[in-house]
């Protein structure tokens, strides 16, 4: 988490030129809550150690949660083969129950349990994400030209802050960066972070070309800062969202800081794919579902694995 300690160790990158003393934070926790595995930041500085913090604390969690999930899987697969499915009968002229009704009131003695399962630690988590490799990858591009940059001291920083083993700098122009350079194993890119100079050719290559490509498409998150408040910028946001309107594969918002004149806005566009299925059609039905596969798969190869360990 952002600690004291944290806080003390990273504000000496902080410039009130740059306006990233609201966004590094917020980048933290979307990097955390989309558990994000290869972030790409085009611009270094007071953001770089957050997303660092943000996926070495997920990568402690990843395993923390690991652990958590085979103890109660182990009895969860127990108590399974210790019962048989009978749902309770429905009493005439009873109504069956529908969507959250049914989902947190289930009648059949194994979705109950089902349901108990889920609900303890890690919260409704599904296995098979967890049974997933986590490598997480900060790649962080920036030619280091800008006098106002703390980019030059974000390495030591980091460096400073042990979390040199989740990021890899590069020095120079970020939209001449080949991005062929990043290895597969850190394909697709979860976060993009642009805190940069941002022309018309390069908004294209974020959503049509080589950029949009190695986004993740099932939800990786474009974030591009400062577009809201110059003339070229609003400039730049209009093409996003004429791209927009003519397709169905991301979303955009735009949020503003109403007290600053310029750098207190993002634009975040979220590449999106696969519609998320509800939870009503895996957790309620009774008898053993995909859920109950997952489990038994996930409990047996966990037992052969051996777990890495992190330090939070």
């Amino acid at each position: 988490m952002l600690d004291p300690s944290f806080l003390e160790a990273v504000k000496s990158l902080l410039s009130p030129w740059t306006g990233t003393e609201l966004m590094a934070p917020l980048l933290y926790t979307l990097a955390r809550f989309t558990r994000a595995r290869t972030v790409l930041e085009g611009g270094s500085g007071y953001t770089t150690p957050f997303l660092a913090k943000a996926l070495a604390d997920n990568a402690y969690a990843v395993e923390e949660e690991r652990r958590a999930m085979q103890e109660k899987t182990a009895r969860y697969v127990a108590d399974l083969d210790a019962m048989q499915d009978r749902p309770a009968p429905v009493e005439p002229g009873t109504k069956a129950a529908s969507g959250l009704l049914a989902l947190y009131n289930p009648t059949s003695p194994v979705a109950k349990r089902r349901l108990e399962w889920l609900g303890e630690n890690p919260g409704f988590a599904r296995p098979a994400r967890l049974e997933r490799s986590y490598t997480p990858r900060l790649i962080c591009v920036d030619n280091l030209s800008s006098p106002r940059s703390s980019a030059l001291k974000a390495q030591s920083i980091i460096e400073s802050l042990g979390l040199s083993d989740f990021v890899t700098f590069h020095h120079g122009d970020f939209w001449s960066y080949d991005l062929d350079n990043i290895p597969a194993e850190h394909l697709p890119i979860d976060l993009m972070w642009i805190d940069l100079h941002t022309r018309t050719k390069d908004a294209y290559s974020l959503v049509n070309g080589s950029h949009w490509n190695r986004l993740n498409p099932n939800g990786g998150l474009l974030v591009i800062h400062d577009l809201l408040t110059t003339r070229g910028g609003q400039m730049l946001h209009e093409f996003l969202r004429e791209t927009q309107r003519k397709r169905l594969d991301f979303e955009i918002v735009g949020l503003l800081e109403p007290d600053r004149m310029m750098q207190g806005d993002f634009v975040l566009i979220r590449r999106t794919l696969a519609a998320v299925q509800p939870i009503d059609d895996i957790v309620s039905g009774s008898g053993e579902s995909v859920l109950e596969s997952e489990a038994r798969a996930f409990l047996k190869r966990g037992t052969l694995r051996p777990q890495p360990k992190f330090s939070s």
